[in-house]
């Protein structure tokens, strides 16, 4: 459906009256599912730039809800922490005054990882997160320190993720790390509950969506940017009309809900 669906509504795109949080891994031509090339990459970029949107950091979002401000954003983040994000992708952002978010398997830095079940590919080092995180484009948050699926790990274990990941985010960066990635995108309500309890702001999954005033700070949505995509697809992550092809997607399994 995804195929006949994405075109239709990337006809009609209406201006983005929301927040849309983008999602990127590996910006490469790496073959894996989650390698966005640099070409691409740079096209969307553009386009945001050209477009006015204004880019926001993921600690920015809970401040801005309470404001009454969460609206006409974009945010980009990266999950992970492959090297190509400081090598290709930094670069990109900083010729076209781009905010980004890093969201850091910490495990990782300075090793290699897989992205998508493709080949291993070398991750950021210490010196890289923090020439990202003092340039004033790039914020790092940590994204669990060796990237467990929640909902499979004890609570003991996901408190080990979330306090170890932080530390080692905030130590590399000299900065305080108050947002959270959840690693797979799997939420569990323990997980939240811990979240709070360490005072964490907010917290990202996977779920498509657009970011409003009601939103659950600890279950927003981001938009998965693919190697597939057109640009057409890439613009419709950028607009309203993004929630009307979500609902009609959702509708069959909606209907079999009620009957």
């Amino acid at each position: 459906m995804d195929h006949l669906l994405m075109p239709i509504f990337g006809l009609f795109p209406r201006r983005l009256t929301g927040v849309s949080v983008l999602m990127y891994h590996s910006i490469s031509s790496a073959p894996t599912l989650l390698a966005v090339s640099p070409q691409k990459f740079e096209h969307q970029m553009r386009y945001i730039h050209k477009r006015g949107f204004q880019t926001i950091f993921a600690s920015e979002i809970p401040t801005l809800l309470e404001r009454g401000e969460a609206h006409s954003r974009v945010c980009i983040t990266f999950d992970d922490g492959y090297r190509d994000n400081y090598t290709t992708a930094f670069p990109i952002l900083k010729k076209y005054n781009i905010k980004a978010t890093l969201f850091l398997t910490t495990s990782l830095v300075g090793q290699h990882g897989r992205a998508g079940g493709g080949p291993a590919l070398p991750f950021v080092n210490e010196e890289e997160i923090s020439v990202m995180a003092q340039s004033g484009l790039f914020e790092i948050m940590p994204h669990s320190h060796t990237h467990p699926k929640f909902t499979e790990i004890s609570v003991e274990n996901i408190t080990k993720e979330l306090v170890d990941s932080r530390r080692m985010v905030e130590s590399m960066t000299k900065k305080s790390a108050n947002v959270f990635a959840y690693p797979h995108g799997k939420i569990k309500k323990e997980a939240i509950e811990i979240l709070r309890k360490q005072n964490f702001a907010a917290a990202f999954g996977t779920k498509p969506g657009l970011i409003r005033a009601n939103a659950d700070l600890y279950r927003l949505p981001r938009n998965a940017v693919l190697p597939s995509d057109n640009f057409g697809q890439f613009k419709l992550r950028l607009s309203d009309s993004y929630e009307d092809y979500l609902a009609v997607k959702r509708f069959p399994q909606d209907l079999k809900q009620k009957f």
